[in-house]
């Protein structure tokens, strides 16, 4: 029988000669060359025994020719794969490994796990501060929206002031900062919740109220500047000294956002001055709406004078009635002289039309008279027989020529003063006039 020898594992241990696997370390048995020569049992590794077909450990053939003498062990790490033994020491050696397998599985998947959780926490505070630096974003941008808005509703009132062709800026103005306001509280609200963003947070919904106050205010404006009241400017006033506040204590609890705020305030001081001037501009169109009756009246008293003059001129009227009335237009021109020399004017410039309208009604007033006073000279000889006027043209004297002369006079100041004056009827919407009509 073959005597058989122990073997040692790559680790040292000495392990008995039928031992498939190392005792200490659980390393398979390496491989014979004498598997190869059919010496020992290609499946568990025993040593075959002389003569023998089958393993006795295993029952497998032996599928070599015998050659007792090739026994020389495989170096140690060269091992060749072999089939799992399937004696008592392979199936403790395979658990083993397996064992030894899945305890690599845990700890690679717990390795895994772990890099999941640094990734997603990493990730997730990522994203907050990515939130964060959005909201602050929004917030720059919706300040920067009213900033503006507020900034051209100012530019509105302080520079057209209050007329008829402002009002529709300012309403629109108004409006367009009541949204960006409404959109200031929104992003407000969505600011990262902190001890730090609190009082600034305050800060902002006071500043989006103060804004809405305003625009509300402006709202009330009517399309005519006739309609705008005392206490409607009153009222900017008031919404426009809360905005300025909440301006400050934006600028207190976030100097960077504070720096955002419109480079002019609305100030009561600036809102009385686009008052007053609304106030003068209400006072001329008062003027122009008096100066208008007056002119009416004047054409009024005038309308058949061109007619009638043309009558006494050719002898169709008696000297008579047509002294009469021309007498009676003269005294027409001297009540509206009365009336404009109460009216006060609001401005230089309607003193100015005032003037020239009073040096006009002046000389209409004069040649009227004249008139008046060439045609009574002519009743000595008109009732003498024939009649009448003997060339069917009543004849010519010095009242005559004063008479066209201040005529003259009076039409040349009618027309500066229609000049100037139409512009203003139609800014307020009055009627214009023609130098011939007054």
């Amino acid at each position: 029988m073959t005597i058989e020898p122990s073997w040692t594992c790559e680790c040292r241990q000495e392990n008995p000669p039928k031992a498939a696997f190392c005792t200490a370390c659980g390393n398979p048995r390496p491989v014979m060359a004498a598997v190869k020569t059919g010496n020992y049992c290609a499946d568990c590794g025993v040593p075959r025994e002389l003569g023998s077909k089958f393993c006795r450990e295993c029952g497998a053939a032996f599928i070599h020719s015998e050659n007792v003498t090739a026994t020389l062990e495989m170096p140690a790490a060269e091992p060749a794969q072999v089939t799992a033994p399937k004696n008592a020491d392979d199936l403790f050696g395979s658990r083993k490994r397996k064992i030894t397998v899945i305890s690599g599985v845990v700890a690679l998947l717990i390795v895994i796990a772990g890099v999941v959780v640094a990734i997603m926490t990493i990730g997730g505070g990522s994203n907050s501060s990515t939130q964060a630096v959005e909201s602050d974003t929004k917030t720059i941008d919706a300040i920067s929206a009213v900033s503006s808005s507020e900034g051209h509703l100012i530019t509105v009132l302080q520079v057209q002031g209050l007329n008829k062709q402002s009002l529709g800026a300012i309403r629109n103005a108004g409006t367009s900062l009541s949204v960006k306001a409404d959109n200031l509280r929104i992003v407000a609200a969505m600011m990262p919740a902190s001890s730090d963003s609190t009082t600034t947070v305050t800060a902002l919904n006071q500043l989006q109220s103060a804004e809405v106050a305003l625009a509300q205010a402006t709202s009330q404006l009517g399309a005519s500047p006739s309609a705008v009241t005392s206490s409607q400017i009153a009222a900017i006033a008031a919404a426009a000294t809360g905005v300025h506040q909440a301006w400050v204590q934006v600028q207190t609890t976030s100097p960077n956002l504070g720096k955002l705020a419109p480079s002019s305030s609305l100030t009561v001081a600036a809102l009385h001055g686009a008052a007053h001037r609304h106030e003068a501009r209400a006072s001329v169109r008062n003027w122009v709406a008096k100066v208008n009756n007056i002119l009416t009246q004047s054409a009024n008293g005038r309308s058949d004078l061109a007619s009638m003059f043309a009558k006494v001129s050719n002898c169709l009227m008696t000297p008579d009635q047509g002294a009469q009335l021309l007498n009676s237009v003269a005294s027409n021109r001297d009540s509206v002289l009365q009336q404009l020399a109460a009216l006060p004017a609001p401005t230089a410039k309607t003193q100015n039309l005032t003037t020239t309208l009073q040096s006009a009604i002046q000389s209409s007033a004069e040649a009227d008279r004249h008139y008046a006073d060439w045609v009574l000279a002519q009743t000595s000889w008109y009732y003498e027989s024939p009649v009448g006027c003997p060339s069917g043209v009543l004849p010519s004297d010095g009242n005559k020529s004063a008479g066209d002369a201040a005529s003259g006079l009076a039409t040349g100041a009618k027309q500066q003063f229609v000049d100037a004056y139409n512009p203003l009827a139609q800014e307020f919407g009055f009627k214009t006039w023609t130098a011939s009509n007054i």
